[in-house]
């Protein structure tokens, strides 16, 4: 599944090449396309696709965003594995033969999501600036019954939606992705599949992804984030034990919601927003299960743990 919009065509040509230079047989590729007009330019790459692979090149009428651009996509496909992908992202070579060996090796699991390393408009390796939480070092299956704490303990873990390949018939089973969610509906759409279906994680890296360094302050920063955000912890919390909720409260409140308050500021100090988005922000984070005050009294207390992150090495 390619999912495009306004494509930059370097990119999105390096992107197919990797597509082409997979061995496993045989691949359909759906790129469905939110683009309001589609470019001569656009249009030449399409027609060379169609040279060496079977192509269903669709327009996304609806034009809502990237998950409703999936949703096309997947209701055009026909293959037993779904494997998603973004436009400016790079598979390596076996990428897709080793996550159909996942699904082959582990016949319980619904989704299977691999490493990835980051990479720069240049195409060289980025060096993010802080850890992943979620960093097994091995190859392992997340059970259903384990997946609500995972989820909660490290947020979306599965960090992008290039690595992932979901079964057809889990699909067909639990719907498609909400589009009422414009930033975050993958990370709901990874929670319905683990309350049903074993999740595999795979540690061998099989792609690049190409990481902005703006973008996570952007969307960060952004106020329908915090409501999907606010939607998806409020389902979470629920499958939590009653007397398990004040501590998980207290948890989702200093992982998240401090990191909304700090990079809240850091838009405000660069002169990106102004001063009366403290306002909106403090509102957003007084919406359960996030606590505005929680979530400040946290973020002051981590100043003294970032600082000593940024000066010393990963």
């Amino acid at each position: 599944m390619l999912p495009v919009y306004n494509p930059d065509l370097k990119f999105l040509e390096m992107a197919l090449a990797s597509i082409r230079i997979q061995q496993y047989s045989p691949i359909e590729l759906i790129i469905s396309d939110d683009t309001l007009v589609v470019t001569p330019e656009m249009e030449t790459i399409i027609c060379k696709c169609k040279d060496w692979i079977d192509l269903r090149y669709s327009r996304n009428e609806m034009g809502r965003g990237i998950f409703s651009n999936l949703n096309n996509a997947i209701r055009q496909s026909k293959g037993e594995f779904i494997q998603i992908f973004s436009q400016d992202d790079l598979m390596k070579e076996g990428f897709i033969e080793n996550q159909v060996t996942s699904f082959e090796q582990n016949a319980n699991i619904g989704m299977v999501f691999s490493a990835f390393e980051s990479i720069d408009n240049a195409n060289q390796q980025y060096v993010l600036k802080t850890k992943r939480l979620f960093n097994p070092g091995e190859s392992l299956t997340i059970h259903s019954a384990e997946i609500t704490e995972m989820f909660i303990r490290y947020g979306c873990f599965v960090g992008n939606i290039s690595p992932v390949m979901i079964r057809r018939n889990v699909i067909e089973s639990i719907g498609y992705f909400n589009e009422e969610l414009r930033f975050a509906a993958d990370f709901e759409y990874w929670i319905r599949i683990g309350r049903t279906y074993n999740i595999h994680y795979n540690n061998n890296i099989g792609l690049a992804v190409r990481d902005h360094p703006e973008r996570a302050s952007f969307l960060l920063s952004n106020h329908q984030l915090m409501s999907d955000l606010t939607y998806i912890y409020s389902l979470l919390v629920e499958r939590i034990p009653g007397n398990q909720k004040a501590g998980i409260l207290l948890h989702i409140n200093k992982r998240v919601g401090a990191a909304f308050v700090h990079h809240t500021i850091v838009q405000i100090l660069k002169l990106n927003w102004p001063i009366s988005v403290l306002k909106r922000r403090y509102h957003d984070l007084n919406k359960y299960p996030f606590n505005s005050i929680h979530s400040i009294c946290f973020y002051f207390l981590s100043i003294p743990g970032r600082i000593w992150s940024r000066i010393t090495p990963l």
